[in-house]
């Protein structure tokens, strides 16, 4: 090869030589660096065969990947949340989801501290009426004035309200009818709550428990399918255990 054509060969492959001066030292470095990816892949292409413990490393990684497709083809792709048959694996561990406490009561949301201190001086001096009208009148909190104010079934565990709760009380078992004696910051805002009633746990519906058993159930689900995938393989292709080879091997 001249070093005319050596040199276009080099400036196809390599970019970054293109405009270097021709000095010695130059053409050494494209030397060095043509011989040098040269002999790295002339040495890859036989690292297998020269190692036959990196050939069975790579054999293996190559045996992971292809189960792993196999895998997500034949179960992963189908794994989704069915929710008839969620409903029937409810319907048999649904004794499991109990809600905790749950309160009916009266808010009043406004989004000003002031605002808030105000209006519980106010209230502590006047009946419930008065009380039950100011929540249907200035209530804050979306949804809740055509409500006035009325959370009818509080889960106290549930919602960030529900935990200012019983954070304010320190129990549940602290919990009484009546005014609270402090408005709570919560939601971007300030809460007075009136508690008109303490109601006991109750068993979660199936929407409310999906959070908490969703999770194990398809965890669940998985394993069945991945067991099934497993027998079909062993019924399609049957694996036969010389046990007596293997004993006679340690006598």
């Amino acid at each position: 090869m001249s070093v005319q054509r050596f040199l276009d060969s080099v400036n196809v492959q390599y970019s970054n030589t293109r405009g270097l001066v021709m000095r010695p030292a130059a053409i050494e470095r494209m030397v060095n660096k043509a011989t040098s990816d040269y002999i790295t892949a002339q040495q890859l292409s036989t690292l297998e065969k020269d190692f036959p413990e990196f050939d069975a490393l790579m054999q293996e990684y190559r045996d992971g990947v292809t189960l792993f497709k196999l895998e997500d083809q034949v179960i992963w792709s189908k794994l989704k949340f069915d929710s008839l048959k969620a409903k029937k694996h409810w319907q048999v561990i649904k004794d499991q989801f109990k809600t905790g406490v749950r309160i009916m009561a009266t808010e009043i949301f406004v989004r000003h501290d002031s605002l808030a201190h105000a209006l519980l001086t106010e209230l502590n001096k006047a009946s419930s009426t008065v009380f039950d009208k100011k929540a249907g009148e200035i209530t804050e909190r979306e949804g809740f004035k055509k409500l006035k104010g009325k959370h009818r079934d509080l889960v106290l565990a549930d919602s960030d309200l529900g935990r200012a709760i019983l954070t304010e009380v320190k129990d549940s078992k602290n919990l009484k009818v009546g005014i609270m004696e402090k408005p709570l910051a919560v939601d971007g805002g300030y809460a007075i709550i009136r508690i008109d009633k303490i109601l006991p746990e109750r068993t979660r519906t199936f929407e409310e428990a999906i959070p908490y058993f969703a999770s194990r159930y398809q965890d669940q689900l998985q394993r069945d399918m991945t067991n099934a995938w497993l027998v079909s393989l062993r019924n399609r292709f049957p694996i036969s255990i010389e046990t007596s080879t293997i004993e006679s091997l340690w006598k």
